[in-house]
C-alpha cells in the first residue's frame, strides 16, 4: 500500500538518514538498466534536480520498486558503505 504525501511520518521512517545525493547518483545508474515511461521520467528528471525529501517520496510513489535504492543509501545500506569504501 502505498501512502500519500500528507503520512509524512511514514516517510520520515522509511527515509530516515537517506543520503539524497548518494540516492540522485545511484538512480541515474539505475535508470539506464529499466525501461522509463514518460511519469518515471518526470520524477526521476525532478530528484535528480533537486534530491530531497519531496521529491523521493514522489519518485517511489511512482516507481516503488526503488525504495529499496533509497534504504541502501541510508546508514548501514549497501549504496553507503560502497561509497564510503571508495573515499577512503
Amino acid at each position: 500500500m502505498l501512502f500519500g504525501l500528507s503520512d509524512r511520518s511514514h516517510w520520515r521512517k522509511l527515509l530516515d538518514g537517506c543520503d539524497y545525493n548518494l540516492a540522485a547518483r545511484a538512480l541515474w545508474h539505475q535508470l539506464g538498466k529499466m525501461p522509463i515511461d514518460e511519469s518515471l521520467a518526470t520524477v526521476a528528471e525532478s530528484f535528480l534536480a533537486n534530491p530531497r525529501f519531496e521529491t523521493a517520496i514522489a519518485l517511489i510513489q511512482v516507481h516503488p520498486d526503488l525504495a529499496i535504492l533509497f534504504r541502501e543509501c541510508q546508514p548501514g545500506g549497501t549504496y553507503r558503505q560502497l561509497c564510503s569504501h571508495h573515499q577512503n
